[in-house]
């Protein structure tokens, strides 16, 4: 599984799509959340939980926002494996 991972990890990402603290309800595109980072951010920032009305709840969320920097909510068993 690693191989694979790390082969084809890049040629899957366009494929990616994931709700964000920025997103209401559509998903976005992995791409476009990196494209919208803010200058001089160089990480991007990922919630886990249960569901996506869990992850919404969140308080660490609230610094995050506050900053104005988009979080990615990773709500489906696979979503860590994916952007690792």
């Amino acid at each position: 599984m690693e191989e694979f991972s790390s082969e084809f990890k890049d040629d899957l990402a366009h494929l990616l799509r994931f709700y964000t603290s920025t997103s209401g309800d559509a998903e976005g595109k992995l791409a476009d959340v990196k494209d919208r980072m803010k200058t001089g951010q160089s990480k991007l920032y990922y919630v886990t939980g249960e569901s996506l009305s869990a992850v919404k709840m969140m308080p660490a969320l609230e610094k995050f926002k506050s900053k104005g920097i988009e979080v990615l909510y990773l709500t489906e068993p696979l979503d860590e494996l994916t952007i690792e």
